[in-house]
């Protein structure tokens, strides 16, 4: 009665508003999934209801004055067409946060480069890479005959090795799969301090065709 006297509505209006002989609202219940176990959702259906002409006026109403927001994306297909062309900045590109600190992964194909000039190494553990890096590190002061590579590299040129930025190059495979992906890497390697037993498992055709890549 109040919208009619200030004139917010019309007669029309104000004759479909009120509802004499409208039915309650009904709940229905259903799973959000179909597994034992699953929160059910609340589904209210309001068509008939008391309120459900007031609703679908104010609703309406307010999608008329409501400008379409011109962001809005309806599927994928509409998403990769506004976006193709874009150029995004490094500070814009999101990294996914790994579940585990990389010194605690396990199963890994790991890269440790040299601080002072390109060479590299490349291994892989099945423990965790914290505890094979320390194993690298502290070699230097064994009582060994045996020197590793790294050892050598670092007592020859007096080189020491970025230890807190070791990469992760591959993880968690079939172990045939994480071994091949072990000489792989080792093979792309510009300044290598690896064997050359470490690749013997490598066919020599896969090894022209990364030197012809590299």
């Amino acid at each position: 009665m109040r919208w009619k006297k200030k004139n917010f509505i019309n007669d029309l209006s104000y004759k479909k508003l009120p509802c004499n002989e409208g039915v309650l609202p009904r709940v229905y219940v259903l799973p959000k999934i179909h597994k034992s176990n699953c929160p059910f959702r609340l589904i209210v259906a309001s068509i008939d209801s008391p309120l459900y002409a007031l609703a679908t006026f104010i609703h309406d109403v307010i999608s008329k004055n409501v400008p379409k927001s011109v962001y809005n994306i309806n599927n994928s297909f509409q998403l990769v067409k506004r976006l193709n062309g874009t150029r995004f900045g490094i500070e814009h590109i999101c990294f996914h946060k790994d579940i585990l600190p990389r010194e605690k992964r396990k199963n890994v194909v790991y890269k440790i480069s040299c601080k002072s000039c390109d060479a590299s190494y490349v291994g892989q553990t099945k423990r965790k890479l914290k505890t094979r890096l320390a194993e690298h590190r502290n070699h230097i002061n064994w009582n060994s005959n045996n020197q590793s590579v790294i050892t050598e590299h670092r007592i020859e040129f007096d080189h020491d090795f970025d230890w807190e930025n070791v990469a992760i190059l591959d993880e968690k495979r079939p172990l045939n799969k994480w071994l091949i992906s072990e000489c792989l890497h080792i093979l792309m390697q510009q300044n290598s301090l690896n064997l050359r037993s470490d690749t013997e498992g490598v066919h020599h055709n896969y090894i022209q065709l990364i030197k012809d890549i590299k």
